[in-house]
């Protein structure tokens, strides 16, 4: 299982998580042109957390305004430094089917209403994707 914590402060985020010492498998990069960036960090149980910023592409036409339209949150009282929070997640689970391949599940958007205000969070709506479901993802 993976959790997507999107979020427009992506290389913020990659910079904060270093000075904790808390550094991706993989070198981040944002990459020009591309649907999608980000990077992942296993947590202490072996969760995947993996911060992503969607991009303006055809791939996301739908699914960025949505993004926008949502105000960035944090936890009430978090020792993080101001202002740095996620727009939403999506929670991607991955499964081995018969074939032993790694397959992706359609993923679910949670985000928070635009009218809530810290330090209290309303309940969550979910933001079905409208049209095709986004390309497969590989586990990493």
């Amino acid at each position: 299982m993976a959790l997507a914590l999107l979020t427009d402060q992506l290389e913020q985020w990659h910079d904060y998580l270093a000075t904790k010492g808390l550094k991706p498998g993989r070198p981040f990069a944002a990459r020009p042109g591309s649907a999608h960036d980000g990077f992942v960090i296993k947590d202490p149980e072996g969760y995947l957390l993996e911060f992503e910023r969607f991009n303006q592409h055809p791939e996301n036409e739908r699914f960025v305004p949505l993004l926008k339209a949502n105000r960035t949150v944090r936890a009430p009282k978090s020792p993080l430094p101001e202002g740095l929070g996620f727009k939403a997640t999506i929670t991607w689970l991955y499964y081995k089917a018969a074939t032993g391949r790694l397959s992706g599940t359609t993923p679910r958007v949670t985000t928070w209403s635009s009218t809530c205000s810290a330090p209290t969070r309303r309940t969550p709506r979910s933001c079905p994707i409208s049209g095709p479901p986004p390309r497969s993802r590989r586990a990493r």
